[in-house]
């Protein structure tokens, strides 16, 4: 307190002062942070829209698609070309390479078989609403007995197939990743297979010579063909350039090469004993080239 001559002085009141934010400067911050999410967005959708296309589909996808009727899948009581091993043992990369492709024909057709079988048991509904229930394994919708035992039978080539996928690239140089990208298939054997899998592995599987795989790849699809009297597959001009390709393979022996020669020599069958002839040509081929 200070005295003065009339008494003491009052306090002097503190100023209290109001700082407002100006409508005008608030609308300027928000309108500053919707142009930094809208450039974020636009950056995500250049970056999303701009990217490289993705690799071409794998050469087994190719071949199945020119089958007249790839919703049969592989015939009941087909055996691969070769004894399967017991266990598992090293192989020469051609080898490899072969069952590779050859194996990779077998995991198409009855992958996409099963899922036929299943859309089959109720005629009309669209595959869409189907999607919704991709979780749902097939060996437990409720269809009919028929329609059943195709899908575990389908089930189980696809099991097979992927299982021995497994097995030939984790003994492949550099095949570990498709290794593993093949064990993640084989362990939705019996659900839904996710295609975006079984693509990601057949790239990953790219370590291996490509005009073997293809090899491999054309002689199963041949061998399925012929099977099922497909005399319309021989002609298509995929299927006649892979014909032509697999004569000019480098490293086959001699026998190996005569028999490629004898198989698609015979591509032109059209009789019953022809087409007969054709699938054991093709057989031996595949069973010469995968031992």
């Amino acid at each position: 307190m200070v005295l003065s001559p009339v008494g003491p002085a009052p306090q002097a009141a503190r100023p209290h002062v109001l700082v407002a934010t100006p409508r005008s400067e608030w609308f300027s911050y928000r309108a500053g942070v919707i142009v930094v999410l809208m450039m974020s967005l636009t950056v995500v959708a250049i970056r999303r829209y701009s990217a490289p296309p993705p690799p071409p589909p794998p050469v087994a996808a190719d071949f199945v698609e020119y089958l007249a009727h790839p919703a049969i899948g592989i015939p009941e009581g087909m055996a691969c070309g070769w004894v399967a091993d017991a266990k598992r043992k090293a192989h020469p990369d051609g080898v490899i390479a072969v069952r590779v492709g050859a194996r990779m024909v077998d995991l198409e057709t009855a992958s996409f078989a099963r899922k036929k079988t299943a859309y089959a048991a109720w005629p009309g509904v669209p595959t869409a609403i189907w999607a919704a229930f991709h979780d749902i394994p097939y060996a437990s919708w409720p269809i009919d007995h028929e329609a059943s035992r195709r899908v575990r039978l389908e089930s189980a080539h696809v099991q097979a197939s992927a299982g021995e996928l497994t097995d030939l690239l984790a003994g492949a140089p550099l095949g570990g990743n498709a290794a593993w990208a093949f064990r993640r298939v084989q362990d939705e054997a019996w659900d839904w297979v996710d295609s975006e899998d079984v693509a990601y592995a057949h790239r990953a599987s790219r370590v291996l010579p490509t005009g073997l795989v293809e090899l491999g790849s054309w002689l199963e699809a041949s061998r399925i063909a012929a099977l099922d009297g497909d005399t319309a597959f021989f002609a298509k001009p995929r299927v006649v350039a892979e014909a032509l390709a697999a004569q000019r393979v480098a490293g086959l022996t001699d026998v190996q090469r005569q028999a490629l020669r004898d198989a698609v020599s015979r591509t032109s069958a059209r009789s019953v004993a022809e087409i007969a002839s054709l699938e054991e040509s093709l057989t031996r081929a595949l069973w010469l080239l995968a031992k």
